[in-house]
């Protein structure tokens, strides 16, 4: 075990923050370089277990395979001994810190990934499998809780949960795929006014300051209080809006707009991280349903003139009414025959 703010590696380059999981051969904590900050993760066992020397020989031959290093697996910052609470003796394993476990994934979900991401996630598992196989290595421990996100690490949703794309839910990394599929939520909610999750939807940042502005002040125990009971509140509903966004399908979300919004969502939904969106293909896409409503539009301005043309002929065609002798010999005054 490490104690919180432990120094480890040469010249104690790395601090220990907390414990993030253990298993039944160590623990694993996470820790931040003391110069550059960037996030790292420290395996600790028994120094009488080797279970870590060979997992740093693994790393090393599945990166010298790729000729630098192979994506989908953490690099070893560092392997040796050190010290832990009480003075044990620790074999220390410093990597890489990857993001969050397909597990907490899967949490974030409400308990099941979406088949289409599920699918995707299996392709990329298979193709690392085939790479530690081809090193003539077998994992021998594959489980949600060992497959993990690649980085950055995020603690939380960027940006609106409203909007923001299935990927961001689970705190993977963001590219242009997650814009596209915002763009595609943004879309659909000013065409409709609303989407399948707004009741889900935590208060905005307006009310919330109102509320705060007219609460009466609390001590600082009990404002901690409701602050961590808000933020857990919070949480709940991030959660509740990425179950309702998974389980709604496209033609549900953008409904009653014509289908090529439903389509953009699919085809924002079917990349994968650091595909490269078709923007062409999406704006094309998008030019049907204006070409679509430009023509009805011109066929009712076509409909409505033409029956206005039909009533000015008509008009023009009906004999004037016909005026009595006497009143235009009133005004013209007596006529006079030689």
């Amino acid at each position: 075990m490490l104690a919180r703010g432990a120094r480890v590696g040469l010249g104690g380059q790395w601090v220990v923050e907390r414990l993030i999981g253990r298993g039944a051969f160590g623990d694993v904590f996470c820790a931040t370089h003391a110069v550059s900050g960037a996030a790292s993760a420290v395996k600790a066992e028994a120094v009488a277990s080797r279970r870590l020397l060979r997992e740093d020989q693994a790393y090393g031959m599945i990166h010298s395979a790729s000729g630098g290093a192979a994506a989908g697996f953490p690099r070893v910052h560092w392997c040796g001994e050190g010290e832990g609470v009480g003075g044990a003796r620790l074999r220390l394993l410093v990597l890489q810190r990857l993001g969050p476990s397909l597990e907490e994934a899967r949490r974030a979900f409400g308990g099941a990934l979406p088949v289409r991401l599920l699918a995707r996630l299996g392709r990329d598992m298979l193709r690392r499998l085939e790479w530690v196989h081809a090193q003539g290595l077998v994992h021998c421990d594959v489980k949600p809780g060992n497959l993990l996100w690649p980085p950055p690490c995020r603690r939380g949703i960027v940006g609106s949960a409203r909007f923001s794309s299935l990927p961001n839910h689970a705190l993977a990394p963001l590219g242009p795929r997650d814009d596209v599929e915002a763009l595609g939520y943004t879309l659909a909610f000013l065409g409709t006014g609303s989407l399948p999750w707004a009741n889900a939807a935590p208060p905005s940042r307006a009310a919330e300051a109102a509320r705060k502005a007219a609460a009466p002040a609390a001590p600082p125990a009990e404002e901690e209080a409701q602050r961590q009971a808000r933020q857990a509140e919070k949480r709940r509903r991030f959660e509740r809006i990425g179950e309702i966004k998974a389980a709604a399908a496209e033609d549900e979300i953008a409904a009653g707009l014509p289908g090529e919004f439903a389509e953009l969502l699919r085809a924002a939904r079917a990349l994968q991280q650091g595909d490269t969106p078709d923007y062409e293909a999406l704006r094309q896409l998008l030019l049907l349903p204006e070409a679509r409503a430009a023509t009805a539009a011109g066929a009712s301005v076509g409909a409505q003139g033409g029956a206005r043309a039909r009533r000015v002929a008509i008009a023009q065609r009906r004999p004037a009414p016909p005026i009595r002798r006497r009143r235009l010999e009133a005004r013209r005054g007596p006529r006079f025959v030689p």
